[in-house]
C-alpha cells in the first residue's frame, strides 16, 4: 500500500483520521465514526515500510526498539498529519491526525461575533476548550491567524507538535515544537518571556508548575492562550484551581479573576441529516460580575450568569439553538449534545411559538402588501383611462377645431370668389334690359342718348326713329326729311 495515496484517499473523503494496525485493513475516521475500507490487512513488514518512508531521519533506525513517538508528517500542498506511532499487542500501529494546509478564518468557522470582543485585548488570558477531537486545534490556528493578519505583533507558539504552519503576514511567527525548540511545555514556557512575544499560544496547561508560569506572564502583561480539555467555562475555571495546593487556590482564585479575559469551549454535533459536523460553540466575555464570582469562590454562579441573556455570553444552548433554526441539525440531535436539554426544550417552543407569531406577522404584511399592490394597480388602471379620456377628447376637440377651420377657409374661399365675380360685374356690361339701362353699367345719360318718350320723339334725331314693342321703326322711305341726306345729323355731342 502506497501511504501516500491512501492518505490523499482519506482526505478527499473527508476523513478526520487515519488508523493503521496489523492484522486490519487501514480504517478512517469520519464524522467521529471508525470506518473500516476494503483493502487488504495490513501486516508487520508493511507497517515497517510505511515508517521508513514517514519518519523523521533521526528516528528511522529505532523502529524495533520504539514504542511511542510523535512526529509530524507532510505531503507538500495537500496536508499535514500529526502522527502517533505506538506498539498494541507488541504490533506497530500508526494514527495519523489530518491538518489542512489552509487555515480557516473565524468567519468561515461561523463564531460568534462576541469572540472578536475576546481576541481584541491587549493581555491575560483566554482558553479554548473541549473534549478530544472537537476542533480546538482548527480554532486556535484560525485566531491566531486573525492577529497575525489584524495586528503587528510577535505570536510565539508552543506546540507538541506544531500542526498548522502559520505564515508571517502583518505579524512575526515564531513555532516551537516539544522535543525539537524546547524539551517541554514548562521550559518552554518558562523563556517565552524572554523572546519579546505579544501573543503566547501554549498547547497545554495540564500541570500546576505551568499553569504558574502562564498566570505571571498574563500578570505581566502578557497576552496568552491556552488549551484545556473540559467541556465549558466553569469546569475549565474549577481544573485550574484545582491544579494547586489547598493553600494556595485563594490566591490563584484572585489572580484568575484579574486575568482572565474568556473563554471559548466547543463541541462538534453530527447532524444526521446533513451526514455531517458542525461546531456548537460556548463563548463568555468575563465580566467584573464574572471576574467576582470568580474571586468569591462562587463559581457555580457562573452558571446563573450563563442563562440570563447576558450579552456577553454565547451559551452553548445558544449555539445549539442557532444550529437548529438555521436547518443544520435536528432538535434531536440539538438536544443530544445539550448540557441542559430541559433548557433547550423550553427555549425551542419559545422559539416555536416566536416563530409562530412571525409567520402571522408576516401573512399579514404579506396581505397589506397585496392589497396595497392591488390599491396601487386599481388606481394606476384609473389614472390610466382618464389619461385615455381625457386624449380622447383632445383629439375630438383638435378634429373640431380642424373641420371648423377648414369650414371657415371654405367659406372665406366661397366669399372671395363672389366678390371676385362682383368685381368683374361691376367692371363689365351688364345684359340689356329697358329697366335698367342707365342704372347697370350702360350708357350714361349724360352727353349721350337720352331717351324721351322713345327715340322717334328726340329733337336730336328730327323724328326719323320711333319705339314700337321696344324697338325703333322707319318712319319713311328714309331716315328723314334732313338736308344732309337722310342721315343722322350731328348734334355736337
Amino acid at each position: 500500500m502506497d501511504i501516500n495515496d491512501f492518505l490523499k484517499k482519506a482526505i478527499s473523503l473527508d476523513a478526520s483520521d487515519v488508523h493503521l494496525h496489523v492484522g486490519e485493513p487501514p480504517l478512517i475516521r469520519k464524522n467521529g465514526m471508525i470506518m473500516k475500507t476494503s483493502l487488504p490487512a495490513l501486516t508487520t513488514e508493511n507497517m515497517k515500510n510505511i515508517y521508513e518512508k514517514i519518519a523523521p531521519d533521526k528516528f528511522k533506525a529505532d523502529f524495533s526498539k520504539l514504542t511511542d513517538l510523535d512526529f509530524v508528517y507532510e505531503i507538500p500542498n495537500i496536508a499535514r498529519f500529526r502522527v502517533n506511532f505506538s506498539l498494541q499487542s507488541s504490533q506497530p500501529s500508526f494514527v495519523f491526525r489530518i491538518i489542512p494546509i489552509k487555515v480557516r478564518t473565524l468567519e468561515e468557522l461561523e463564531f460568534p461575533e462576541l469572540i472578536h470582543q475576546i481576541l481584541k485585548v491587549k493581555s491575560g488570558l483566554v482558553f479554548v476548550t473541549g473534549p478530544t477531537g472537537c476542533g480546538k486545534s482548527t480554532t486556535v490556528a484560525s485566531i491566531l491567524d486573525w492577529y497575525n493578519r489584524t495586528f503587528q505583533k510577535h505570536i510565539l507558539t508552543i506546540e507538541s507538535p506544531i500542526e498548522y504552519v502559520i505564515k508571517s503576514h502583518k505579524s512575526l511567527i515564531s513555532q516551537r515544537q516539544i522535543g525539537i525548540d524546547t524539551p517541554s511545555f514548562y521550559e518552554g514556557m518558562k523563556y517565552a518571556i524572554h523572546q519579546d512575544p505579544d501573543v503566547i499560544f501554549l498547547g497545554e496547561m495540564d500541570d500546576r508548575e505551568t499553569a504558574k508560569l502562564a498566570l505571571k506572564a498574563a500578570n505581566m502583561g502578557y497576552l496568552v492562550i491556552s488549551t484545556l480539555h473540559t467541556p465549558d467555562a466553569v469546569q475549565t475555571i474549577i481544573n485550574i484551581i484545582n491544579m494547586f495546593e489547598k493553600n494556595d487556590r485563594e490566591n490563584v482564585m484572585h489572580e484568575l479573576a484579574e486575568n482572565l479575559k474568556g473563554t471559548i469551549s466547543q463541541k462538534l454535533v453530527y447532524s444526521e441529516k446533513l451526514k455531517t459536523r458542525f461546531a456548537a460553540t460556548e463563548v463568555i466575555l468575563a465580566t467584573p460580575t464574572f471576574q467576582d464570582c470568580i474571586r468569591k469562590g462562587e463559581i457555580e454562579e457562573i452558571y446563573q450568569l450563563m442563562h440570563s441573556n447576558n450579552p456577553t455570553i454565547v451559551s452553548l444552548n445558544d449555539s445549539l439553538l442557532k444550529l437548529t433554526l438555521d436547518d443544520k441539525i435536528s432538535k434531536e440531535d440539538a438536544l443530544a449534545y445539550s448540557n441542559l436539554p430541559d433548557e433547550l426544550s423550553r427555549s425551542f417552543r419559545r422559539e416555536f411559538y416566536a416563530k409562530k407569531m412571525e409567520i402571522e406577522k408576516q401573512k399579514e404584511a404579506e396581505r397589506i402588501a397585496e392589497e396595497q399592490r392591488r390599491h396601487a394597480e386599481e388606481e394606476e388602471k384609473k389614472a390610466a383611462e382618464e389619461a385615455a379620456k381625457k386624449a380622447e377628447e383632445e383629439r375630438k376637440a383638435a378634429e373640431e377645431k380642424a373641420r371648423q377651420e377648414e369650414l371657415k377657409k371654405q367659406e372665406e374661399e366661397k366669399l372671395k370668389v363672389e366678390q371676385q365675380a362682383q368685381q368683374v360685374q361691376n367692371d363689365g356690361f351688364a345684359p340689356y334690359s329697358s329697366d335698367n339701362f342707365a342704372s347697370q353699367g350702360g350708357f350714361e345719360t349724360q352727353g349721350g342718348f337720352e331717351p324721351q318718350g322713345g327715340y322717334g320723339n328726340s329733337s336730336n334725331f328730327g323724328g326719323n326713329f320711333a319705339p314700337q314693342n321696344g324697338g325703333f321703326e322707319p318712319q319713311g322711305e328714309n331716315f328723314g326729311n334732313s338736308p344732309n341726306g337722310g342721315g343722322f345729323e350731328p348734334m355736337g355731342y
